[in-house]
């Protein structure tokens, strides 16, 4: 993951992409006419019922449920195969129904559902195309109604909904906040969760913020009380990812950390008890992608493992049975996403595979079958056949 030059590992992880100059654009990106072609991935997100990835020549691609116009291809219909979105793209973020990118040239564009003032562009319009919306972006996180957004001088700006406190201004409101507004700086990572917010200090100080009903914040209780501005709760912090109601962080030693609601195994540490305060989890972790109530982690050797909730195949074993240890389920992995009851991981040779929940299209695999194994997606357009692969053995921890 590359955010203004610097590499970083965060909750949705991309290849490392050289930032180049790139021509004057107007205020909404211009598609041109592409067609697919069987290139290498190299970044991809999975949003609550889409998929997006980004392929070799910087296209971006994205197909599944439209909701609000989240594929951002200028329509609202569900696309079972890829469209395409624009190009220029070195990041992609989404989590339900808006999107948003970064182009090579550190500007930010955003599209989707807007009528709380999400896409920050000053109004609460929906958008079905990507829309300018500031420059100097290094990297964006979306959470349900909110969005974050890291400029290349380490500064974070907060807009959306903040009924919650997510936005840790130290305000609590339903009304919208269409315009992006700074709360902090020396900012290295964040991440968004549905009504909450994680932010990594370049110090590697850990600050959460927002909505706090299940303990996921860190902060030793639980509750919806004053949690409008950023309060620290861990140390040497390198990345971060919000889930709906869990949290995970991993500290500079590779340890892993996870705090928030446990029911279904998401710490992946034998239990189903949750934590109100940071619990090391395992240790040896590269990244960590927090789901609803499941877990992707990415250990140093690039091997992939999952636990939790499994009622859709999410944890791609090739079960639905749920999980309170991780699972070993693909090796050679460079980059993890939990998407909404599915998953994605992207491969050190550039290929994605895409495994659970399928309705509405999001796997990307031109159907709706439920997959419970990893399939290599994205290659459609070229008339290639699904791969699936079978979970990798000797599966538990």
């Amino acid at each position: 993951m590359v955010t203004g030059g610097k590499k970083v590992l965060l909750c949705i992880a991309v290849a490392i992409l050289t930032v180049a100059a790139f021509p004057v654009r107007a205020n909404t990106a211009t598609l041109y006419a592409h067609t697919p072609l069987p290139l290498p991935v190299i970044g991809m997100t999975a949003s609550a019922r889409a998929g997006f990835a980004i392929q070799e020549d910087r296209s971006l691609w994205a197909w599944g449920a439209n909701y609000g116009g989240v594929l951002g291809n200028g329509t609202r219909k569900t696309s079972p195969a890829p469209v395409f979105v624009m190009d220029e793209v070195v990041f992609v973020a989404s989590r339900e129904s808006h999107a948003a990118a970064i182009r090579s040239d550190n500007s930010l564009w955003m599209w989707g559902r807007n009528n709380d003032g999400r896409l920050g562009d000053g109004t609460t319009t929906d958008r079905l195309s990507p829309t300018w919306i500031m420059d100097d972006v290094a990297y964006v996180a979306l959470g349900s109604q909110h969005s974050l957004a890291i400029r290349t001088d380490g500064t974070l700006w907060v807009w959306g909904c903040n009924r919650a406190g997510q936005l840790g201004n130290g305000q609590q409101s339903w009304l919208p906040n269409p315009t992006p507004a700074q709360i902090m700086t020396d900012v290295q990572s964040v991440s968004a969760g549905v009504v909450h917010s994680m932010a990594v200090r370049t110090n590697g100080n850990l600050y959460t913020f927002g909505g706090n009903e299940t303990g996921k914040l860190g902060q030793g209780a639980w509750g919806w009380g004053a949690n409008h501005t950023p309060r620290r709760v861990l140390t040497n912090v390198v990345a971060v990812s919000a889930g709906d109601t869990h949290s995970l962080a991993i500290r500079n030693n590779g340890n892993l950390y996870a705090f928030g609601r446990n029911r279904h195994g998401a710490f992946g540490n034998g239990a189903t008890s949750g934590a109100l305060s940071p619990i090391r989890v395992m240790g040896n972790v590269q990244a960590v992608s927090a789901g609803a109530g499941f877990s992707f982690i990415l250990r140093n050797c690039g091997t992939l493992y999952t636990t939790g909730d499994n009622v859709t195949g999410q944890l791609g074993d090739g079960t639905t049975t749920q999980r309170t240890r991780p699972v070993r389920l693909m090796e050679n992995v460079q980059a993890i996403s939990a998407g909404g009851g599915f998953g994605m991981a992207l491969r050190e040779n550039g290929t994605l595979y895409a495994w659970g929940n399928n309705r509405n299209a999001r796997l990307g695999d031109g159907t709706e079958t439920q997959r419970n194994e990893p399939v290599r997606i994205f290659y459609i357009a070229a008339h290639m056949p699904p791969e699936i692969i079978a979970p990798a053995e000797g599966s538990v921890l």
